[in-house]
């Protein structure tokens, strides 16, 4: 497959990850679906994150897109926002299936 093909499809994949997290994030922790939040929305600068809904989001990520976020990865680098929770989903989801 051609390199620019790979890369539309990763593009592709990382804004499907996005928009389901964006979702879940408005439906679950926000409770409110009117709500404008995109990928660079500060989730825990704003509070919409702490230990309790990050650990929440963790098991929806695992549930969801089939993905176990490593104790070690869980760190507000990662969970800053959701273009950084889209990256590490796609990452380890990348990382997973080159071990497989």
């Amino acid at each position: 497959m051609p390199r620019h093909q790979t890369t539309e499809r990763v593009s592709l994949v990382a804004e499907d990850v996005l928009a389901a997290l964006r979702e879940y994030v408005l439906r679950h922790v926000l409770k409110d679906d009117h709500v404008e939040i995109d990928g660079r929305t500060p989730l825990l600068e704003w509070g919409v994150l702490n230990s309790l809904t990050t650990a929440e989001l963790v098991a929806h990520i695992r549930t969801r897109f089939d993905v176990l976020v490593p104790p070690e990865k869980v760190h507000g680098a990662h969970f800053r926002n959701l273009d950084a929770v889209t990256a590490l989903v796609v990452d380890l989801h990348g990382e997973r299936a080159v071990h497989n």
